[in-house]
């Protein structure tokens, strides 16, 4: 047998001659897809966002795509861990420039629970982006700050462009909602996570947008419920924004056990002010703060833990914490009105509640903490829930949506 290929942007043809016993020649001709594809993120530092780009990431290139991903800015935070290279064109430096500290007052009133590092550097990413002189297939866009640059970037690359907007903004006269709406009209596509946010991009007439749901890892590490604690965890950015004072007063209510804020916090000085918060309400015995963790780390608190609480206010995605708590099959409290609503049950994969009613919550919670029947059900539909979205899924859609707009593409040229 021998084979040769060439490629053509895109593609890539894999010819072979068979040689059969009869002394006949079978010529295969195979075609397949070789993207050549540009992630862009904004910042790089130890978030959701930037978690779900590693993972696409990684999971583009097992698919046999060609992928640049770079992040415009560091922040100096701890790491996410991964085997995917990557580039960030600048240092945390770049904020003592004077547009920098400009920008970083403008990010801070349109946005002021994130803190400094969350500083929207304008010029820097228009900067990069002029820079561009290779040809990708795609350039994925990581937010809609990297979105409204999709004109400059079809300029400099000839690419199809895609958009990603994690949290689509239902203030119609915000600055918000306006730079979203001139992300999405330079894009080919638009990709959000859930449907409330579908149907937010939809009523300004987005109806080049696709609903991707976030992915999560299996998990082949099944701890039983008497070999965990009685541990109440929540995982995320942390900020004022996400209160979590809340957690003070469940800890008042809560009978026994013990709960856990794991995660970066987005302002550093909050952090402390929070801290010291816990001991002026008397709860440091029940109410911990961790604070940056390792990959390793927050598995051990995911395989230790009988509880995972998901509140957020006025978030449509689902939380990267809430889907890698489902991967290792612990029951969720949550409340209404947030993105991984959608596809949780109540009194299936764990309770709905009220933050607001720290009781109700406490009960809750020392339910799971007591009854082992109740939290093998939860455990269990969890653990089924998990196979529905993995990262593999997940990025066989993305890899699939690529290839649709560069199909799309060629048939167009040959009209």
């Amino acid at each position: 047998m021998c084979t040769g290929s060439f490629r053509n942007y895109s593609k890539m043809c894999t010819l072979s001659l068979t040689l059969t016993r009869d002394e006949n020649l079978i010529l295969d001709i195979h075609f397949c897809f070789i993207m050549k594809v540009l992630i862009i993120v904004r910042v790089l530092w130890p978030g959701g966002v930037q978690r779900t780009a590693f993972a696409e990431a990684e999971g583009l290139v097992k698919l046999g795509d060609d992928v640049d991903l770079v992040f415009i800015r560091d922040t100096g935070r701890l790491k996410y861990a991964t085997k995917i290279k990557y580039s960030v064109i600048y240092d945390n430096s770049v904020n003592e420039r004077p547009l920098g500290k400009i920008l970083k007052k403008i990010t801070l009133h349109y946005n002021p629970q994130r803190g400094t590092d969350a500083t929207v550097d304008i010029d820097l990413i228009l900067k990069f982006v002029r820079s561009l002189r290779t040809r990708y297939d795609i350039v994925y866009c990581f937010d809609e700050f990297t979105g409204i640059f999709s004109k400059t970037i079809k300029k400099s690359c000839n690419s199809k462009i895609v958009v990603v907007i994690h949290e689509v903004s239902d203030r119609h006269l915000s600055l918000s909602h306006f730079i979203q709406k001139m992300a999405t009209r330079g894009a080919d596509a638009v990709i959000t996570n859930t449907s409330y946010n579908i149907d937010l991009l939809r009523s300004f007439k987005a109806n080049n947008a696709i609903e991707i749901y976030p992915g999560l890892n299996i998990t082949n590490e099944n701890i039983s419920f008497k070999d965990r604690e009685d541990l109440a965890i929540s995982v995320t950015m942390w900020d004022s924004g996400r209160h979590p004072e809340v957690f003070i007063e469940i800890a008042k209510n809560l009978q026994r056990g013990k709960l856990m804020l794991i995660g970066n916090w987005a302002d550093k000085s909050y952090f402390n002010e929070f801290k010291n918060l816990i001991i002026k309400s008397g709860v440091q015995e029940k109410l911990e703060v961790t604070g940056p963790v390792s990959e390793g780390e927050l598995k051990a608190y995911y395989l230790k833990a009988k509880v995972f609480i998901r509140f957020g206010y006025n978030e449509k995605g689902p939380g990267m914490g809430s889907l890698e708590a489902i991967s290792y099959g612990i029951p969720i409290i949550w409340n209404k009105g947030i993105g991984i609503n959608e596809i949780l049950q109540d009194g299936v994969n764990g309770f709905v509640s009220d933050p607001f009613l720290p009781f109700n919550v406490a009960e809750k919670t020392y339910m799971i903490f007591n009854d082992e029947e109740i939290w093998n059900n939860f455990h269990n539909a969890n653990l089924n829930l998990a196979n529905d979205f993995t990262w593999e899924k997940h990025n066989e859609k993305l890899h699939n949506l690529f290839k649709k707009l560069l199909d799309n593409a060629n048939m167009s040229d040959h009209d």
